[in-house]
């Protein structure tokens, strides 16, 4: 609670700190916020925002309006002077989208010192929302001409239910907002407004007709609500009655044009025209007089488009008498206007037709009876009579059956359909002694009264001939004069009879003790033909079986089958086993003319199909072609060889739908069984892409490399050129299909060339010489290999051509020739910048001599090693005689060792690159580093070099000049011996391969392998093994080693004596060998340049044999 007192006082004093500082420093009047409308205190939400004020400060004779009249923190724009010291201040703010609804703002005044001298504060509404029409309703809608009433109301809101700025104005509207009826002005401030107007009918609609009144407001922002309309429809037109479209069906949907007098149910139907249609009313009295409701009977009626279909349903028709009968129909809208329209339908004056024609007399089952038999027949007796309303048909049927007194008015049932009824009178017994005509009287009336007689005369005759069986065969035929019967197969049996027929079907055949009646029997050319289906057998295949024909089978008017003159029985061999095939179908494309992939079937191929099927009897084939674009039926006749029947198709081109096709066959024999065959078979497409290219070649290998040109007037060398394919694209798996090869160049020295292994990828071009004589240098071939592939189910018809550059060298030149092309070669290597560095030679001496005179101090420096261990020796003696000389010398050579000698030993650091001239850092690594070093060379297979001199690398990143100088000179010694190669090659008859093969070795081996110096732990292995086996074979490498090894395991005073020995005695051996390599003079300088040789000029013999060689070639 105390909070809130608190918040209130707090929200009081803010309310009065403006009032209190305007009145005692400044003063703010006439403030005003507006937008484009300049309606004060409101604005639209897209709008400008323009704010005025009247400011004053005591003794402030000019206000800056960007340094002291602020609109919530924005500057004033202008301040225009006033009487009395008066301020006119305006702001105008850019156009800015503000969310609708209310918002504070405050004007601050300030001094010339930037002090608050007064502040106002107040609010102003963003009104973003159109006028809101709350009711709108016209009275009436629909009416004749006359008054209007339109109501409306309409509030005008800001936001939500906050009032907005107020309406302007309300329109009432014709169809459009721009066709103003009225409008209706608001002066005053008010949001909301309701009236009730009076207009005209007429100031919408002029006549019958109809139009749209519609409402609209404005509020005083110039925003304009929804557009509401109501409809408004003006009648003056009476409904029309459309007499054409009057319909009375029964419930069948049948029409009925005329009345009857038959009773029935009907639905009546009539249109009627009318946008306000109210009742449609009939008078249908005349149609059922028992009816008093019909007199005024009111409609259902729909409207569709301002037409009605009016019906009235279950309507009972009950006429009595002829005549016409008069149906009135009554229509009112709802505006009051009425029409009348009155119908005329006519009842049925016309009698019953009886058709003549029509009349039948049949047995029981449909079979027409025109002869007589022994015993009464029972018969169907039918006409037909037309009449729409039928009511009884009645024949006078005494003559066919004197002792049925009922026949003499016998009612028939009568069924009627589209106005022809068929009358029938079932069950009649016929009972004539004699032949001759019979005259039965028909008699029909319908419910009106019509009536109708017609007399119909019926010839009846005498048959007394028996029936004779002509033939009895299977439906199929017969082979080779055999009669076959299958499973389910048709008998016929043909008989000769020329009367009453066999309509009856009393024909019945004996087969395996069962007996079986005719399905059917018709009349054929004379005589008749009784057929018997699916007649089945229980005999094994192969079996005799022997069918008859029953004696007690009979004609129609009863004669039996005559047994002595026509055909009683038949034999049948029994044949149930399918045609069988006796090998696979053979399915083989016609395009014999295609080089390649000729047992695949391609789109567009023709087939050739057989099949060779064993069978007794004949046999017809059929197939199913429609998997490969042809018929789904299709025929052959199938022909018999010695034993076996052949069936074949010869097919059009085909074009399947998909790769993989089932082509179904199906073969029948004689007498229908069935064998059936399903064959899949793959088709290939055809692609016509115009420059394919899925090959590419990777690689050519050429045996022999070249060949020896004083061969090839012997015999024919060849030249064998393995080209490796392979798919251009790793998303493909291309195969060949075909391979040709077609080459120009230097054809005319060739006998022959071949292409063999052409099937797959890696194909061999054969090139054969002919036995002649070759030219000096090559020969040069472009050839191009033509290709044609297939890419997973489709063949690339058209051919990938990839071009092969072939060429033929040779060696063993007339001796003392060098060609062009080595004398090139030869000249290039000479006046490379490396093989012209001749001052290698002079400052390889100059450091090898400085490597000898190291190896001297090094010697110096054992003798006194040894003098030392000899001192060592006999210090347990007196220092007296040779022991006193011994510890003498021992003093005067290590002090003379120590003062002159040793001090040159640091030169000769810089001469092994211990210390280089970027300091001795690769030494301090090296020692430092040793087990990580080994680590890693346990893994790359290498060890790291003891010398930065044995590597290139290395000398460069120490500063090892010794090295720089060792390895260029080593790699000069390679290319000198290269160009010696090359000079010899013609006298020796070497292949320069050889000489390029050399070079490549000796810089693998001395250049680019020490350049990272891995030496396999083989070689490390094998330098230890060497070692070991020096030691082995020397006595006293064996003694002193192991000594030395013992000495280093207990260097204690009990073997102190032999530990010395152990030192001393392989030093004074080491000592000696040095001794006896300093006496070989040679080992002081180096000899034997072979850059030396390399460097002179070739001999002239040389060059004119080139000129000759040369002139040679021209004149060949």
């Amino acid at each position: 609670m105390n909070k809130k007192i608190t918040a209130f006082f707090m929200i009081c004093m803010i309310i009065a700190l403006p009032v209190y500082s305007a009145s005692v420093f400044a003063s703010i009047n006439n403030v005003g916020i507006f937008g484009e409308d300049g309606l004060k205190g409101y604005r639209k939400g897209y709008d400008f925002t323009y704010v005025n004020a009247t400011v004053a400060i005591d003794g402030d004779d000019d206000i800056t309006p960007d340094k002291q009249v602020f609109f919530n923190n924005i500057p004033f724009n202008t301040c225009r002077g006033l009487p009395n010291e008066y301020f006119m201040c305006f702001l105008g703010i850019k156009k800015e989208t503000l969310e609708s609804k209310t918002y504070l703002f405050n004007i601050t005044l300030k001094d010339d010192s930037e002090n608050v001298v007064g502040m106002y504060a107040n609010t102003f509404v963003v009104d973003n929302k159109g006028p809101t029409i709350e009711s709108f309703t016209i009275n009436p809608k629909v009416t004749r001409k006359g008054n209007l009433t339109v109501k409306y109301s309409v509030k005008d809101y800001a936001y939500g239910t906050s009032i907005g700025s107020g309406l302007s104005k309300i329109i009432i509207c014709k169809n459009y907002i721009s066709n103003v009826v009225k409008e209706i002005t608001i002066n005053d401030s008010s949001y909301i407004d309701s009236r009730e107007l009076q207009f005209k009918t007429s100031d919408f609609v002029s006549s019958t007709g109809s139009a749209n009144v519609c409402i609209a407001a404005y509020d005083k922002l110039n925003q304009v609500s929804e557009f509401r309309c109501e409809k408004l429809t003006v009648d003056e037109n009476v409904p029309e009655i459309k007499e054409d479209s009057f319909k009375i069906v029964d419930y069948n949907g049948n029409e009925i044009k005329y009345l009857s007098g038959k009773q029935m149910k009907v639905i009546i139907s009539i249109e009627v025209e009318d946008e306000s249609l109210d009742k449609v009313v009939a008078d249908l009295s005349e149609l059922n007089k028992d009816e008093s409701s019909y007199k005024n009977k009111v409609a259902s009626c729909a409207s569709k488009n301002g037409v009605s279909l009016c019906t009235w349903s279950n309507i009972l028709i009950k006429i009595s008498s002829p005549g016409k009968v008069n149906i009135k129909v009554n229509a009112a809208d709802y505006i009051g206007n009425t029409a009348e329209e009155s119908v005329e339908i006519n009842v049925d004056e016309t009698k019953p037709k009886i058709d003549k024609n029509s009349f039948k007399l049949t047995d029981i089952n449909g079979n027409e009876i025109n002869y007589l038999t022994k015993e009464p027949l029972t018969a169907v007796i039918s006409i037909e009579v037309e009449d729409e309303s039928l009511d009884k048909v009645v024949a006078d049927l005494s003559e066919l059956n004197k002792d049925e007194p009922s026949y003499k008015n016998k009612v028939a049932s009568c069924v009627s359909k589209n106005g022809v009824s068929l009358c029938t009178w079932s069950g009649v017994v016929i009972k004539l002694n004699n032949s001759g005509k019979v005259n039965i009287k028909v008699n029909a009336a319908d419910y009106i009264g019509n009536t109708a007689e017609e007399s119909v005369s019926y010839d009846f005759k005498v048959d007394n001939i028996a029936p004779i069986v002509k033939s009895l065969k299977n439906s199929n035929g017969e082979y080779n004069n055999i009669n076959y019967i299958g499973k389910n197969n048709e008998l016929i049996a043909e008989i000769e009879e020329k009367d009453s027929g066999f309509n009856l079907k009393k024909v019945w055949l004996l087969v395996e003790d069962e007996k079986i009646q005719a399905d059917r029997c018709d009349k054929n050319s004379g005589n008749w033909k009784c057929y018997w289906k699916n007649v089945k057998f229980n005999a094994a295949d192969g079996s005799s079986i022997t069918i008859f024909i029953s004696p007690n089978s009979e004609d129609d008017a009863g004669n039996n089958i005559d047994v002595n003159k026509g055909i009683i029985s038949e034999k049948f061999n029994l044949d149930i086993k399918a045609p069988a095939l006796i090998s696979n179908i053979e399915i083989k494309n016609l395009d014999i003319n295609r080089s390649y992939i000729q047992e695949d079937i391609l789109l567009g191929d023709k087939l050739h199909i057989k099949a060779i099927l064993s069978e007794r009897t004949s046999v017809t084939a059929s197939a199913d072609f429609s998997g490969i674009g042809l018929g789904s039926d299709v025929s052959t006749q199938c022909t018999k060889n010695e034993s076996n029947w052949v069936c074949e198709w010869t097919t059009n081109e085909i074009a399947p739908k998909s790769t993989n096709v089932e082509l179904k066959f199906k073969f029948t024999d004689l007498v229908g069984n069935e064998a059936e065959k399903k064959v899949n078979i793959k088709v290939l497409g055809v692609s016509d892409e115009e420059n394919p290219n899925h090959w590419k070649i990777s690689s050519i290998e050429k045996m022999p490399l070249a060949i020896d040109r004083q061969t090839t007037e012997l015999i024919n060398q060849k030249t064998y050129y393995h080209i490796k394919l392979k798919p251009a694209s790793v998303y493909e798996n291309p195969t060949i299909l075909a391979l040709d090869l077609q080459c120009d160049g230097d054809m005319t020295y060739i006998e022959n060339s071949e292409l063999i292994n052409k099937n797959f990828n890696d194909p061999y071009i054969i090139l054969t010489l002919k036995q002649e004589s070759m030219p000096n240098v090559s020969l040069s071939f472009n050839c191009n290999l033509f290709i044609i592939s297939r890419v997973g189910d489709l063949i690339i018809q058209n051919t990938e051509e990839e071009p092969v550059d072939l060429t033929i060298d040779f060696y063993n030149m007339p001796l003392g020739e060098l060609s062009q092309n080595v004398k090139d070669k030869i000249k290039n290597a000479q006046d490379s910048w490396l093989v012209k560095m001749e001052w290698l030679d002079f400052a390889e001496k100059i450091l090898h001599l400085a490597e000898q005179i190291c190896r001297l101090i090094q010697t110096l420096g054992k003798i006194n090693e040894a003098i030392n261990d000899l001192e060592l020796l006999v210090s347990p003696f007196e220092s007296t005689g040779l022991v006193g000389i011994i510890k003498t010398t021992a003093d005067w050579t290590d002090r003379m060792y120590t003062d002159y000698i040793k001090k040159l030993e640091k030169y000769c650091k810089y001469v092994s690159c211990e210390t280089t001239i970027w300091g001795g850092w690769y030494d301090e690594f090296s020692s430092k580093n040793t087990p990580e070093i080994f680590k890693e060379m346990r893994f790359s297979g290498g060890f790291w070099p003891s010398s930065p001199k044995e590597s290139i690398v290395l000398s460069l990143a120490t500063g090892c000049l010794p090295g720089i100088i060792y390895n260029l000179q080593k790699r000069r010694q390679v290319e000198c011996y290269y160009v010696l190669c090359l000079k010899k090659a013609a006298d020796e008859g070497i292949p320069l391969s050889v000489c390029d093969e050399q070079k490549s070795y000796l810089e693998c081996v001395f250049i680019f392998g020490e350049i990272f110096q891995i030496i396999p732990f083989a070689g490390f292995f094998k330098g230890l093994a060497s070692e070991f086996e020096t030691i082995v074979s020397d006595p006293l490498g064996l003694i002193f080693g192991g000594l030395n090894f013992y000495c280093e395991l207990q260097p204690t005073m009990a073997g102190h004596a032999i530990c010395v020995s152990a030192h001393l005695v392989p030093t004074l051996a080491s000592i000696v060998q040095d001794i006896i390599g300093f006496a070989d003079t040679d080992n002081w300088w180096i000899s034997g340049d072979v850059c030396e040789e390399a460097l002179k000029p070739m001999p002239e013999t040389t060059e004119e044999g080139i000129n000759e060689t040369d002139g040679e070639e021209q004149t060949i």
